[in-house]
């Protein structure tokens, strides 16, 4: 039971030499009386190395979750933006062309996709997947209901605005 030199001093017996203990460094490749020692000590290194990296995993994908959904309400506030732009700018047009007097010209344009811009009832309405804006006009003798992207030319007719 007891071998010389190696490991912590047996306090029990006075000047028995030392006894061997379960903490000893062994040297790589040393078997120990206990082989699955080692194993075991992998096996709870894996454990704690498999939940650190679900929670890694888990944080990546709530803030993936909030990059996506800022990315949509970016997408969103900017086509907010287009059709808030696109109706003042018509708006502003008409109004310009209306204020001017008989036979007043203004041309103007404006290059969205996905837009539609309507006139009825003295409103100019823009509208897109995601947004929809109104604004008012000074009249409502508007020859023209639907407007398409492109270049537009506007001109007073006697107080009816014709668009073409």
């Amino acid at each position: 039971m007891l071998e010389e030199g190696r490991g912590h001093r047996n306090r029990g017996q006075a000047g028995a030499g030392f006894m061997v203990s379960p903490r000893i460094a062994l040297p790589k490749g040393m078997v120990t009386a206990h082989p699955g020692v080692r194993r075991i000590m992998r096996a709870q290194v894996t454990g704690e190395f498999m939940v650190i990296l679900s929670v890694v995993f888990i944080l990546f994908y709530i803030f993936y979750a909030l990059y996506a959904n800022q990315i949509v309400n970016s997408y969103q506030a900017d086509e907010s933006i287009t059709s808030m732009r696109v109706a003042s700018q018509v708006q502003s047009a008409i109004n310009y062309v209306y204020l001017a007097g008989d036979g007043a010209t203004f041309s103007t344009s404006f290059r969205t996709s996905g837009m539609n811009v309507t006139i009825s009832n003295g409103v100019v309405e823009a509208r897109s997947e995601f947004s929809e804006y109104d604004l008012p006009l000074l009249t409502n003798r508007i020859n023209m209901t639907t407007i398409n992207p492109g270049d537009i030319t506007l001109r007073n007719d006697h107080g009816v605005i014709g668009i073409g």
